[in-house]
């Protein structure tokens, strides 16, 4: 995440997941190390993407309000986790349908989390009035992670150089 920012990684995972899960209803039920391993990468997906969520959640929420909106997303993520049970009771009706809910749930997430702004290396806002703004200039396609320019400085000033150990190796590119 300190490489590529925090959008692209998250849209990746929950794009993988969502997949994963939409391709389950379609193996044969005699390829079953197939719908296993679609499962695990399924499971491994939504755990890489619920990493990256909260700090981005956090980082796009302005300091006087941080709090508050992290509290928000996980009182709804609590609160959603009562549905889960209903949606795979579905699977009386039909055996597939709670993995394409779960699957088009996830592709939904991960192409809602492009209209984000990327936090990377960015100011991040301190008051209402600057969260209005903030990623106001990115598109939502856009990869391209600006550089902040006191970035770099910031990770040689506390490398540990002067207690004797060794430079970190973005200090050595200097």
């Amino acid at each position: 995440m300190q490489r590529y920012g925090r959008r692209w990684p998250t849209l990746i995972a929950m794009v993988i997941a969502g997949a994963s899960c939409c391709l389950m209803p379609l193996i044969p039920n005699d390829v079953q190390w197939l719908a296993v391993l679609l499962a695990m990468l399924a499971k491994l997906s939504v755990t890489a993407s619920y990493t990256s969520i909260y700090e981005l959640g956090a980082e796009t929420a302005p300091t006087t309000l941080r709090f508050v909106c992290i509290s928000w997303c996980s009182v709804i993520g609590c609160a959603s986790v009562m549905i889960v049970p209903q949606i795979v009771d579905l699977s009386h009706y039909n055996e597939n349908l709670p993995l394409i809910i779960f699957g088009v749930l996830s592709l939904v997430g991960g192409v809602a989390v492009l209209y984000l702004p990327e936090t990377l290396n960015e100011n991040l806002p301190e008051t209402i009035e600057e969260a209005e703004v903030f990623g106001k200039d990115y598109k939502w396609y856009s990869w391209k992670l600006k550089k902040h320019p006191d970035s770099e400085a910031k990770v040689c000033e506390s490398s540990g150089k002067e207690d004797g150990q060794e430079m970190s190796p973005l200090c050595e590119k200097q």
